[in-house]
C-alpha cells in the first residue's frame, strides 16, 4: 500500500516539474528565426471530404447495426435444462440468452440459478 502512495507522489512530482520547466521555457524571449520556404501544396480534391464523412457514417452505422443484433440475440428466450448427473433429476427453466453467465443464469421470472459442477446444462433455442 505504501508503494502505491509513494509511486503516486513520485509521478505527481514529475508532472509538476515538467509543467514548471515548460512554463519557464515559455517565458524566454523569442528567437527571431525566419521560416524556411515551403514548397507549394496541392489543393485537396473535392471528393475527399465527402468520402471521409461517408466512411465515418458507414463505420458508425455498421457499429450500431452490430450492437443492435448482438443485443437482440441476447434477448432471445431459451429453454435451459439442468440435469443432475448423479440422480438423473431434471429441472427446466426459461431464460434470456444474454443472462447466461458460465454456470449461472437469471430466469425470465427473475430468479438467479447457480448450477453445481456435478450438474449438466443443456440450452435449447425456442424458435
Amino acid at each position: 500500500m505504501l508503494n502505491k502512495i509513494l509511486f503516486t507522489v513520485f509521478v505527481a512530482s514529475i508532472v509538476m516539474g515538467i509543467a514548471r520547466w515548460r512554463g519557464k521555457r515559455a517565458q524566454m524571449p523569442p528567437v527571431n528565426i525566419t521560416p524556411a520556404p515551403q514548397a507549394p501544396t496541392r489543393p485537396m480534391p473535392a471528393w475527399v471530404r465527402p468520402a471521409a464523412y461517408g466512411f465515418a457514417a458507414l463505420i458508425v452505422t455498421g457499429s450500431v447495426v452490430w450492437y443492435y443484433s448482438a443485443w437482440q440475440d441476447g434477448q432471445r428466450i431459451v429453454i435451459i435444462r439442468v440435469i443432475n448427473t448423479g440422480s438423473g433429476q431434471l429441472a427446466t427453466y426459461q431464460a434470456r440468452k444474454g443472462s447466461i453467465d458460465g454456470r449461472s443464469f437469471r430466469t425470465v421470472d427473475g430468479f438467479v440459478v447457480r448450477v453445481a459442477d456435478a450438474e449438466r446444462i443443456e440450452v435449447q433455442a425456442t424458435d
